[in-house]
This record gives C-alpha cells, sequence and structure tokens, in this order.
C-alpha cells in the first residue's frame, strides 16, 4: 500500500512533502535519535513510525533488530502507514519510536495509544507552543511548518500519560521534548 491514500480533507496527511526524506529536522540534527538510542539495549526488536530517512538506525546497537514504518516503502520490508488515517502497523516490539512525528498527526492520542499496544518502551518527540495560550502569530508559523497540533508542553506530557505511558525520562533539545516511556514505573514530574 504506497501513494496517496483516501483521506480526510480537514487536517490531511501532507504526502507530498514526505515524498523525500533526505533534508529533514531529523538528518540535520539527530540528537533526538542519538539520546534514543541510549536506552534501547541491544538486540531489542524497534518499531521507528516515521522513520524518514532512517537516522534512528544508525545510532542503535548492531543486534537491534530495526522495523521501519513511514508514509511511503523507503527499503525493503519497511511497513507503510498513515496515522492521521488510523492506520497503524501490527505486531510486538521492545520499544516504538515516533521522532519528529507528532506535530503531523490529527489525533496524537489515538496514535500513542495504539503504540502502547505493541510495546513495552516507547520515545516520542514533540515541539510544543512556546507560549501556554499560543498568540495567533505562533500559530501561524506553526502551520507554516506544516505542523496541524498545537499542544503546550503540559498537554503533550498529558496526552502520554492518558494513552497509558508512563514517563520516566526528559529531555529538553533546541525546539523538542524527548520523553522516554515506559508501559509501567513512576512518572518523572
Amino acid at each position: 500500500m504506497t501513494g496517496k491514500k483516501n483521506i480526510n480533507i480537514k487536517n490531511p496527511t501532507d504526502f507530498h512533502r514526505w515524498e523525500d526524506c533526505t533534508d529533514t529536522w531529523g538528518e540535520k540534527n539527530p540528537l533526538r535519535s542519538q539520546i534514543t538510542a541510549k536506552f534501547i539495549a541491544n538486540g531489542s526488536s524497534v518499531l521507528d513510525i516515521g522513520a524518514g530517512s532512517m537516522v534512528l538506525r544508525k545510532y542503535l546497537q548492531p543486534n537491534c533488530r530495526y522495523q521501519p514504518c513511514d508514509l511511503y516503502s523507503r527499503c525493503d520490508g519497511c511497513l507503510v502507514a498513515d496515522l492521521n488515517n488510523k492506520e497503524f502497523p501490527e505486531g510486538k516490539y521492545d520499544w516504538v519510536v515516533m521522532l519528529g512525528t507528532f506535530q503531523f498527526l490529527k489525533d496524537p492520542a489515538w496514535a500513542v495509544a495504539q503504540c502502547r499496544k505493541v510495546a513495552k518502551y516507547a520515545a516520542f518527540s514533540y515541539s510544543p507552543t512556546i507560549n501556554e495560550v499560543p498568540p495567533s502569530k505562533e500559530i501561524k508559523w506553526r502551520e507554516g511548518e506544516g505542523w496541524i497540533n498545537h499542544f503546550n508542553r503540559n498537554q503533550y506530557f498529558e496526552i502520554i500519560r492518558n494513552s497509558g505511558w508512563n514517563i520516566i525520562k526528559v529531555f529538553r533539545i533546541p525546539c523538542n521534548y524527548l520523553v522516554i516511556c515506559q508501559s509501567g514505573g513512576k512518572n518523572e514530574k
């Protein structure tokens, strides 16, 4: 299943934007992937949703089993799914990772809850609004980046917690909050 799909007209997935993923934030600034990979034990199975150019794979330990998933098939065996169309890959993994994907989702709470069905550990990143109640200028800038949701930091954390994840570590990376989660344990405050 590749190419364009039937999508909701309101906040549709921007397929054209993601045809070429060689000039993405993850490519230019791999810190999210580098930090996430440090938490993933050698031999773990990893589902990378929104894998793009598969930056994360470069930093995983050699015996990890890496499964990319994206809007387009990026390599042999890449799973294809459109989270905005409620498509989610099946399977069981040790880790599910969504770096730089959250802000492009119509219903991130649904996607984060689906992640919990397939893995015990997760890493999510998001660029929350600067202000608790963002002014129209900030919303306009975010929409100019193609982002379709506008949560502040606390709302972002709440979506993750309400989806059944316990936040075990938070990293502030320029423009992003990287959250390492576990399906059990204590929430970091």
